[in-house]
C-alpha cells in the first residue's frame, strides 16, 4: 500500500476466529483498562505515520451485521441471540427453519451451530452478490464519516478492494489480529483463510 498522508478513514482487522479482533478495537479506543496489544508496523513506519498526532475517534462494525439480521430474521430470532449463541448447536426449532432456507446444504459432522449457519448463508449469498455485505458496510460507514471506523471481520481480497475503491488506498489500513495461544480453523474453511497470503500494514498480538 502507498504512504498516507492522513489517517485511515477504515481500518479492516482479519485474523482466525478467537484471536482477539473485537479486543483489538478496544484497544485502539484506549480506554482505561483496555487489553494491551503489541503491534508491529510494516516498511519501518511508527504508529504516528499511520494513525497521526491528534486524537480519532474509532466506532466498530463488521461485514456480518446484515448477515446475521437476515439469518434471525429467517429463523424468527434475533441477530442478539444469535451473537449470544453463535458456539452452540441450533435449537430444533431452528434446525427446522434452517432447512428451509438454505442456499446449500452444508454436511456438518455434528449437529449445525449458529456460526456454521451464518458461514454457510455468507457462503450462499456472495456466490451470486460478491459484493453484498461489503456495500451494506460503507452505507453504514459513509453515514459516519467524522469517525475512523473498524470493520472487525475482514475476510476476503474482494473486501479490501471494494474498500479501496470506495475510499482509495489511504483511507484503508489493514491489520491481521494473531493470538499464537489461540487454535487455527480447519483448512476447509475457506472464510478463515481466504486472507493468509495479504500482507497487512500491521500485525497485532495480544500481551
Amino acid at each position: 500500500m502507498s504512504s498516507r498522508s492522513s489517517s485511515p478513514r477504515v481500518i479492516l482487522v482479519c485474523g482466525f476466529r478467537r484471536h482477539g479482533k473485537d479486543t483489538y478495537f478496544e484497544f485502539l479506543k484506549g480506554d482505561v483498562g483496555a487489553p494491551q496489544f503489541t503491534e508491529y508496523f510494516s516498511n519501518g513506519r511508527a504508529r504516528a505515520d499511520i494513525f497521526g498526532h491528534r486524537q480519532l475517534q474509532y466506532r466498530e462494525t463488521s461485514f456480518a451485521a446484515s448477515l446475521k439480521q437476515h439469518v434471525a430474521e429467517k429463523l424468527q430470532t434475533t441477530a442478539k441471540f444469535i451473537d449470544t449463541n453463535k458456539n452452540f448447536p441450533l435449537l430444533e426449532h431452528h434446525r427446522l427453519a434452517y432447512g428451509k432456507f438454505m442456499f446449500v446444504q452444508p454436511e456438518h459432522s455434528t449437529l449445525p451451530t449458529y456460526r456454521d449457519t451464518l458461514i454457510d448463508c455468507a457462503a450462499g449469498i456472495r456466490n451470486t452478490t460478491p459484493y453484498h455485505f461489503a456495500q451494506e458496510v460503507f452505507k453504514d460507514i459513509e453515514r459516519h464519516s467524522k469517525h475512523v471506523t473498524v470493520v472487525t471481520d475482514w475476510r476476503y481480497h474482494d473486501e479490501y478492494e471494494y474498500a479501496c475503491e470506495r475510499v482509495g488506498d489511504d483511507g484503508v489500513l489493514t491489520v491481521r489480529v494473531v493470538n499464537p495461544l489461540a487454535s487455527v480453523p480447519p483448512l476447509e474453511i475457506a472464510s478463515e483463510h481466504n486472507l493468509d497470503d495479504f500482507h497487512t500494514d500491521i500485525i497485532a498480538q495480544p500481551k
